[in-house]
């Protein structure tokens, strides 16, 4: 199989109340956010955090209205400049609009290396097990994801009995 990593998820559509149910949920995912950038990541104008920030926005005041505050993010960043750049003007404009609450920041290539395409599943079983060992105190974490076509992404993973 080719890729760098991969990760399994159980989903479950939890509209049906007569539908089989594996046991009680980890947690759940929602409020997720994407943008587009025009440009890849191998245009030579400066790549901005605007459309990242935008998208995490949303997630966060998703997960606001749903009653939740994060105390953790997990991060896309891999070392590759563009990346460092997108987040950390993202961040100057989160932080700015006092969106971002955040504590605490995980990456998940400082531990597996660059995972490309399963940053998200592998960023979302990393917060439901350190959800399971008791990290994060609000029960809520923000995951952001850049492509290298230009999509910025978020969604939010919430400790199931939070």
């Amino acid at each position: 199989m080719p890729g760098e990593a991969a990760a399994v998820l159980l989903v479950e559509d939890r509209s049906n109340p007569n539908a089989p149910r594996a046991p009680g949920p980890l947690a759940w995912i929602g409020g997720l956010a994407l943008e587009v950038e025009p440009k890849d990541r191998f245009a030579t104008s400066p790549h901005t955090g605007e459309l990242l920030s935008r998208s995490m926005a949303r997630t966060i005041g998703d997960l606001t209205s749903a009653g939740g505050a994060a105390d953790l993010v997990v991060g896309d960043l891999t070392g590759e400049d563009f990346r460092s750049q997108v987040w950390g003007d993202a961040y100057v404009r989160l932080r700015a609009s006092n969106a971002a609450t955040a504590s605490e920041e995980w990456c998940p290539a400082l531990h597996f290396g660059a995972i490309g395409a399963a940053t998200g599943p592998v960023a979302a079983c990393m917060i439901c097990r350190g959800f399971a060992r008791g990290y994060g105190s609000s029960g809520a974490a923000l995951v952001w994801l850049l492509s290298d076509a230009g999509s910025r992404a978020s969604f939010w993973v919430r400790r199931a009995d939070a």
